[in-house]
């Protein structure tokens, strides 16, 4: 008997997946989560930028980072996928620093960081 090998599409042994900011995170009116751009589950960190449009307002990007890696133990069959933020400010000085995106017009949505001797 003779038995033929099919190889297998790369969608089947590495499905690529999308994400979205959730809408809940979205506060501000008449903006919309946009789907990311594919990306495979394979073994690693990469990073993605999630994007919030508005018809007429700038569009929001968050920037996120990606880890999959493999599962351990009684999910060791299982691909561990972790969502992580790209920036953290950490603020050990003596001072409190303010930061806000390079575009942004409303002061009020600055983010003062308290030093951590205060």
């Amino acid at each position: 008997m003779l038995t033929r090998l099919y190889r297998l599409p790369a969608l089947v042994l590495q499905p690529d997946i999308v994400v979205r900011v959730g809408r809940g995170l979205v506060k501000e009116a008449n903006y919309h989560p946009r789907y990311s751009q594919r990306f495979a589950l394979t073994p690693g960190v990469q990073a993605l930028k999630l994007s919030v449009v508005h018809e007429s307002l700038p569009t929001l990007y968050y920037n996120i980072g990606v880890e999959v890696r493999a599962g351990t133990g009684r999910y060791k069959d299982t691909q561990v996928v972790l969502l992580t933020s790209r920036y953290v400010i950490n603020n050990n000085s003596s001072f409190s620093i303010f930061a806000c995106h390079h575009d942004l017009i409303d002061l009020s949505k600055t983010m003062n960081t308290k030093s951590k001797k205060d």
